[in-house]
């Protein structure tokens, strides 16, 4: 016959059947228990003197103590209160665990990162592995209470044999799941000689829910499905031929349709359709190792000519090359630079003539003597003319330096837009944000960032097209500070006033901890109507 057993019933009424064993010691002052079966004490006094904080600790026995029958009993339910309220201890602390899993304690900071549905699992696991512990515990601790209890003080003459006592004691790892407000108990479900446990335990009411995780990384895009055959097509059945036309008499029933006509005119080509959106990513290509194997020279006109080697892998390739040879060039002329003049009329007058071959550099050109025409040939400048001016470089046209404390945030304002660069704390990132520069007055704009981080080209989901910027808008929650990430923002924004546009590419990166941030700005147009 199964009996169920309240869940402190091993320590009711305690209060009242102990005596103090002695002055200053009181084995327990006050029993109570909580609704929810956390706390077995809320008050105790065993071995401490008023004013000393509780401690948990093995009893202290008075100095050459009478061990007399009725004290050692008194020592031994004394144990017994020690060790529930070392149980109650245990069950709060477990209690404890999960409020600071959860982050629900008072004043105290729960975990840095939320804790998963996982977590919570394996955690509510533990706890449970615990209670059953604790329970099968308090069957012992019940049992030790009750036989010091119903000692005598006396010593009498031993009693008959009691009945056997069960054999074996075994826990059902089945625990019946009870509702918030039931009672806790403990079951036999087996015999008096073969004890089985079975709990159980009520269910814990619903916690508050957690906050919101940050957003996950954009998962990689999945590879292109397989394009369909395309069907066959049908056979185009003969046009037949067009009848005489007869008189004409009454309406009759219309005729079939005559052939088609010739093709008109090909139509004005009609506006671009919307581009596609990208396609998957291709797999990644080998980088071969490339050399040059034979080079052949061949005569002139024949053409030049790359062949890939038959020995050529995937990871190897040799090229071959056919080398055509240029023409027979004319003789040349010998030349023999002789000294430079600096003024044109004092090189006539020294050098009226000379020798084939002869060259001299006068203001800056060659002059040879040429042997047909038996006069000096300006060969022309050694030096060019000036070339044109080249594109001036790009020039940031706003330029910051600054640094990001939790503190204090990096802002900086783009036309009526003013960015905010927030340290987050307990990481190694910052978050980027945007806001009207006047609360007042909504901005309309485009916007799309992108960055590049580590090795890989992220391009950022966050983008807006043809969006009222009225508060404060998040656009990037990420922003790596140990020069990690390459951030990068293109706005086109309205000025509520004149009804103008403007685009600005705007850059930032932050390095240090955040101890240096610098943003550039571009400025691409503005006052442009749209």
């Amino acid at each position: 016959m199964s009996q169920q057993v309240p869940f402190v019933a091993v320590v009711s009424d305690l209060a009242a059947t102990v005596a103090p064993i002695g002055p200053g010691y009181s084995l327990l002052e006050k029993y109570a228990k909580t609704p929810r079966q956390t706390r077995v004490f809320e008050k105790h006094a065993i071995n401490l003197k008023k004013g000393d904080k509780p401690i948990m600790s093995l009893p202290k026995f008075p100095d050459n103590p009478d061990l007399t029958r009725e004290n050692v009993i008194n020592q031994i339910i004394s144990s017994i209160a020690m060790e529930e309220l070392g149980l109650s201890h245990i069950i709060n602390a477990e209690g404890e665990k999960l409020q600071y899993a959860l982050g629900t304690i008072e004043g105290v900071s729960g975990p840095t990162e939320p804790a998963t549905i996982d977590d919570l699992l394996k955690l509510n696991e533990s706890i449970r592995d615990t209670l059953d512990s604790t329970m099968q515990n308090q069957m012992f601790l019940k049992a030790k209470m009750q036989d010091a209890l119903t000692s005598s003080v006396l010593q009498g003459p031993a009693g008959p044999a009691g009945p056997q006592g069960p054999s074996t004691i075994e826990v059902d790892t089945t625990v019946d799941k009870l509702g918030p407000d039931e009672e806790p108990y403990v079951t036999n479900v087996g015999t008096s000689t073969d004890v089985i446990l079975k709990f159980g335990i009520p269910q814990g009411a619903t916690g508050d829910t957690g906050a919101t995780g940050a957003t996950g990384a954009t998962g990689a895009t999945g590879e292109a499905g397989a394009t369909g055959a395309t069907g066959a097509t049908g056979a185009t059945g003969a046009t037949g031929a067009t009848g005489a036309t007869g008189d004409t008499g009454e309406t009759g029933v219309t005729g079939a349709t005559g052939a088609t006509g010739a093709t008109g005119a090909t139509g004005a080509t009609g506006e671009n359709g919307a581009t596609g959106d990208t396609g998957a990513n291709g797999a990644d290509g080998i980088t071969p190792n490339i050399t040059a194997g034979s080079t052949t020279t061949v005569d002139y006109p024949e053409p030049a000519n790359v062949t890939k080697n038959a020995a050529s892998t995937d990871t190897d390739v040799i090229f071959d090359f056919i080398i055509p040879r240029g023409p027979t060039g004319g003789n040349g002329v010998n030349f023999t630079f002789m000294g430079s003049i600096e003024s044109t009329a004092d090189f006539y007058n020294v050098h009226p003539t000379g020798e084939p071959g002869e060259t001299w550099l006068v203001e800056g050109h060659l002059f040879s003597w040429d042997a047909e025409t038996s006069s000096w040939k300006d060969m022309g400048s050694l030096i060019g003319p000036q070339g044109p001016q080249g594109e001036s470089g790009s020039v940031p046209t706003e330029l910051l330096n600054g640094a990001v404390t939790a503190s204090a945030p990096l802002e900086y304002t783009v036309g009526d837009v003013t960015f905010s660069l927030a340290y987050v704390s307990g990481t190694d990132y910052c978050r980027l944000s945007m806001r009207p520069a006047n609360p007042s007055s909504p901005i309309l704009l485009d916007m799309k960032r992108s960055s590049q981080f580590d090795t890989s080209g992220v391009d950022g989901a966050d983008q807006k097209d043809n969006y009222t910027l009225t508060g404060t808008l998040v656009i990037d929650s990420i922003v790596y500070y140990k020069s990690r990430e390459m951030h990068r923002t293109w706005l086109r924004q309205q000025d509520p006033d004149s009804q103008k546009w403007r685009l600005d590419e705007i850059n930032l990166f932050v390095s240090n901890s955040g101890q240096r941030a610098t943003v550039w700005v571009n400025e691409i147009f503005k006052d442009a109507t749209l």
